[in-house]
């Protein structure tokens, strides 16, 4: 892992560079980054798998029982993420028994999955960096709501502040530096005497063993066996955020001695992090699930303003934010409730079109159950977003008039557009045959995007 972590992030900054320099070497490159991520999630799949059995051989493992091993590891993965498909209604397709026993598919039957799989992973790798995530920018109401609740709601969760989280984490960066390129075998009481003893170390010798106890991945009687209180779904290498992922506990103990990689260990802190700031991190914990909700709905306010002053670039158009009336009515239905406020209302007064946006700062889907899910909450019946922007569309549709004298406008026909903007990709709309409502990302908005 310590070798594809760096050589994924090279094919990643490669691929960009020849997107503007030659299309057939970008499709190469594409390629291989395909296959570093098979090979990264296998090799992390054969880590989890070992550090969590019991070892009872004494024979030698050579290069090409590793191979093996990582072969059968990504057939594993690959008819894991088929069934997922499966399970969640993603595909529909016949399996048959081949003469060779084994198992046949009509490949053809997953080709919209894997279009869409394909565009989102060439759409992330050519996006421009600064509408990535960037946790060291947000709002100062963000970084504000941050200093003041983090402290307590990490506390409660881990036994441990924050800020001791990542001063471990650099005590630990900072003295094993040297071996950046390499693995760090060792005493399990050894190596933590070297970090109690360092002259940087401004922590308790209890609070650096537990930070490295939330980092360690232990042996257990069963692989397929979760530990006390975690999930039948952490196990599973081909789903995501899970907390037994090797991503999350990236030291293996094995017969008293800890093995580690620096790259690693810095990888799980920006990892969690960035669980915790996107709402994703599971936990019961209730002072971190406040936190978490508190930050979501103040990182969406800022991504609504960031979409709205982007769209303020063309001078052409109007743009109004958190409308909540029009004059002096309010969105409703027909029984008076609230619909919610629009986003974002566009109004291009030389094509007579308004449209009507909702944003969404969106975590991207990467594998079956999450695409499942995202279908559930943008498409899915009842109060799906889908269903209530369309509300606020059919009301902003029927109280036309009224926009046109409350925004000056000329009268006339005019077309009203529903439009969804999500921070990331959306795999699920190529997904969906008969959408009520386009869908774009931050990074696909042009000019075009409002005529």
């Amino acid at each position: 892992m310590e070798y594809l972590l760096p050589e994924v992030l090279n094919e990643w900054s490669n691929y960009r560079n020849e997107s503007f320099i030659n299309a057939t070497n970008n499709e190469e490159s594409f390629k291989q980054i395909q296959k570093n991520n098979q090979n990264s999630i296998a090799t992390r799949f054969l880590l989890e798998y070992v550090a969590a059995s019991k070892i009872q051989g004494s024979k030698h493992v050579q290069k090409t029982d590793m191979e093996h091993l990582l072969s059968i590891c990504i057939l594993i993965i690959e008819w894991a993420q088929r069934s997922d498909q499966f399970k969640y209604n993603l595909v529909k397709s016949n399996l048959t028994m081949l003469k060779s026993n084994r198992i046949g598919v009509k490949e053809s039957d997953f080709y919209e999955i894997n279009r869409a799989m394909h565009n989102s992973q060439k759409f992330y790798l050519n996006f421009d960096d600064k509408t990535q995530p960037n946790f060291n920018m947000f709002s100062e109401e963000v970084n504000r709501k941050s200093n003041e609740l983090l402290v307590d709601a990490f506390t409660e969760m881990f036994g441990f502040s924050n800020v001791e989280f990542n001063s471990t984490i650099s005590l630990i960066c900072n003295i094993f530096y040297g071996h950046f390129n390499t693995i760090i075998v060792g005493d399990k009481e050894e190596l933590i005497n070297t970090l109690e003893s360092s002259p940087d170390a401004e922590l308790s010798s209890v609070v650096i063993r537990k930070v490295i106890d939330v980092l360690l991945s232990l042996e257990r009687n069963d692989f397929l066996e979760p530990p006390k209180g975690n999930s039948k779904f952490d196990v599973l290498p081909w789903r995501f955020n899970r907390d037994l992922s090797f991503i999350r506990k990236p030291i293996v103990e094995y017969d008293n001695k800890l093995y580690f990689g620096v790259r690693n260990i810095m990888y799980a802190k920006t990892y969690l992090y960035n669980l915790i700031f996107r709402g994703k991190l599971k936990t019961k914990n209730k002072k971190m699930k406040v936190f978490m909700s508190e930050i979501r709905n103040q990182i969406g306010k800022d991504f609504n303003m960031s979409v709205a002053e982007m769209i303020r670039q063309n001078p052409l158009l109007e743009v109004f934010t958190e409308v909540k009336k029009i004059g002096k009515k309010k969105i409703t239905n027909d029984n008076g409730d609230d619909l919610g406020d629009i986003d974002i209302l566009v109004i291009n007064k030389s094509k007579k079109k308004i449209f009507v946006i909702e944003t969404k700062e969106f975590s991207d889907s990467r594998n079956p159950y999450d695409i499942a899910m995202e279908i559930k909450s943008i498409y899915g019946e009842g109060k799906s977003f889908q269903s209530k922007h369309f509300n606020r569309t059919k009301w902003i549709i029927d109280h036309k008039k009224e926009i046109i004298d409350f925004y000056s406008l000329k009268k006339g026909s005019w077309k009203i557009e529903p439009l969804f903007i999500f921070s990331e990709y959306l795999i699920s709309k190529h997904l969906i045959k008969n959408s009520k409502i386009k869908c774009i990302s931050l990074g696909e908005i042009t000019k075009k995007s409002f005529t």
